[in-house]
């Protein structure tokens, strides 16, 4: 029986009531604080930071950037390997999990859909007429029949209109 237990019992013994149970079970569990943790990453973080303005004023290459650092309070989805904290992991692992199911991952399914889609970029890629729409046709035959109006009215006028050069007539004056 520990000291507290000891106190304890002497101070309820006398007034009749029962004392609670004040053991551990109902405690919510503490987090491990990982302030060292964050402090050293922070540190290091500093120090690259350091190195690369040192690098870039003299002219040389950057240095590697600094490995990640992993937070040990977040969770790792086991389909995606992505980590998350606990309330989005709950979320994200059932997703995840409904992802993974919906995927295929038989060889000769795969092989069979690759086929597939090197024969579609194959289409693909045959060029094609293109498709004259309604108003476009319409636009060509008058173009074409407007140029066909100009060359029969070019035909039967002078030399100096036809050469492309526009001649300026002086007003006839009247008396």
């Amino acid at each position: 029986m520990s000291v507290g237990e000891v106190l304890h019992q002497m101070f309820w013994k006398g007034t009749g009531q029962y004392a609670k149970d004040f053991s551990t079970k109902n405690v919510p569990t503490v987090k491990k604080s990982n302030w060292r943790q964050q402090h050293e990453d922070f540190i290091n973080a500093i120090r690259s930071a350091k190195q690369c303005t040192i690098a870039i004023k003299e002219g040389r290459p950057l240095p590697p950037p600094p490995p990640p650092s992993i937070n040990p309070d977040y969770i790792q989805c086991p389909y995606c390997n992505r980590r998350f904290n606990e309330t989005a992991a709950e979320r994200h692992i059932n997703f995840c999990k409904d992802q993974a199911s919906r995927r295929v991952f038989n060889p000769a399914q795969k092989a069979a859909k690759l086929a597939s889609r090197a024969q579609n970029k194959a289409q693909v890629n045959s060029k094609k007429e293109p498709t004259v729409t309604s108003a476009v046709g319409t636009l060509l035959q008058n173009r074409t029949m407007d140029s066909s109006k100009d060359r029969s009215a070019k035909a039967g006028a002078s030399p100096e209109s036809t050469s492309g050069i526009k001649v300026k007539k002086s007003p006839s004056k009247k008396d």
